[in-house]
């Protein structure tokens, strides 16, 4: 950010000043009630009821799938499908700059979205990310949600990362053609909301801290600018810990960059927090603070209302829950089956160290003229 003081704050909801607040939103409109009501529904259709049978195979998620499409509880915003639909650009271009200003604490300006899916690589496809965008200055962000831990380790954090630069080398190259060159490219911004993190983020030297920031620095003293930025979001331990920001004193005028980055760890607190709650009342209570949330809570409710695109979505979340499930196992079995040719390898090694020693043995018995032992006869190398 290169101004010390900011007039200008479209990036951030909590700044804006509402003058007609949404309609109040209810969840007294469900059409099923009960378990058997939303059977009875999709025995209509054996199609659809095969994919209700099949979500019943992973009991956690049919549960959830039966308190949503009842009105007991609201969609997970880190469900993949959910997330995407929320955040869609084209659709709500202020939610996702809002959400990117609050993590990466300035006054971020979106320029496009861009095809995340293609492949990137001319010899090996590229990973596909949940959203990337391209900002001001020839920036790019990629903003992924991760439920769990080890489904996005340090490894494939870094590959990510790589995979977002490589992406941008090919973007600009596009753009400016014969004009391209590396200076002229703007930051390269990996950031991951966790719903759950490892204990190495909680940690008490880390005083519940739930924004990390790194990049790219030399252990010497030498200052070079580098692109690549990593943000992660710690869900559970902003979940687990109380978070209040006073921004009453500056709601309004100019604000100092300070001051600004105080608003954005506000607003990125009630984005934590409607990611974190579930339940009715704890999210009729935020969009009662809030009129902006209002508008999302519509929007999760008439998802949850649409039958078919419900199971649609809860499918799908099986079928990457399976996907998961499945590399998990033969990361398992790769683990394992490499465990066990190491140990077959340490075990030829010891048996080929030991028949070396026979034979120096044999050999020097040989030299010795001394006769060798009926037992020994045929060993010999």
């Amino acid at each position: 950010m290169k101004n010390s003081m900011l007039t200008s704050h479209d990036s951030l909801f909590i700044l804006k000043d509402y003058s007609t607040v949404p309609s109040a939103v209810s969840f007294e409109c469900f059409q099923f009630k009960t378990e058997k009501d939303v059977i009875c529904y999709y025995q209509k259709d054996s199609e659809k009821l095969e994919k209700l049978n099949e979500l019943k195979k992973n009991s956690v998620l049919y549960e959830n799938f039966i308190k949503c499409i009842t009105g007991k509880k609201t969609l997970p915003l880190m469900y993949d499908s959910v997330f995407k639909k929320i955040f869609d650009f084209k659709t709500h271009p202020d939610r996702l700059t809002s959400l990117l200003t609050s993590i990466l604490g300035f006054d971020v300006k979106i320029v496009d979205v861009l095809n995340n899916t293609k492949n990137i690589s001319e010899k090996t496809p590229g990973v596909i990310f949940d959203i990337v965008v391209e900002m001001e200055y020839d920036s790019l962000a990629n903003l992924e949600a991760q439920k769990n831990p080890y489904d996005f380790t340090g490894n494939r954090f870094s590959f990510y990362s790589a995979e977002l630069v490589n992406y941008m080398k090919c973007h600009l190259k596009s753009k400016y053609r014969k004009e391209f060159d590396y200076n002229k490219a703007g930051k390269a911004y990996t950031i991951v909301i966790f719903e759950k993190t490892t204990s190495e983020f909680k940690k008490p030297s880390l005083n519940k801290r739930f924004l990390f920031h790194g990049k790219f620095k030399f252990d010497e003293d030498i200052e070079m600018y580098t692109i690549q930025e990593l943000y992660i979001v710690a869900l559970d331990v902003f979940k687990n810990n109380d978070y209040s920001v006073d921004i009453e004193s500056i709601k309004s005028g100019e604000m100092t960059e300070d001051e600004f980055k105080k608003c954005c760890t506000y607003e990125l607190s009630i984005w934590l927090k409607l990611f974190c709650l579930q339940s009715e009342e704890e999210l009729l209570e935020l969009a009662g603070k809030y009129p902006w949330i209002q508008e999302i809570l519509v929007e999760l409710i008439e998802f949850m209302q649409d039958p078919e695109e419900a199971l649609t979505m809860f499918s799908s979340i099986l079928a990457e829950t399976d996907r998961i499930s499945i590399e998990h196992d033969n990361e398992k079995l790769r683990e394992m089956i490499a465990q066990k040719d190491n140990v077959i390898e340490e075990k030829d090694n010891v048996i080929a160290q030991q028949d070396k020693k026979i034979i120096e043995i044999i050999d020097y018995l040989k030299m010795k003229n001394i006769s060798l032992p009926n037992y020994i006869v045929g060993v010999e190398g």
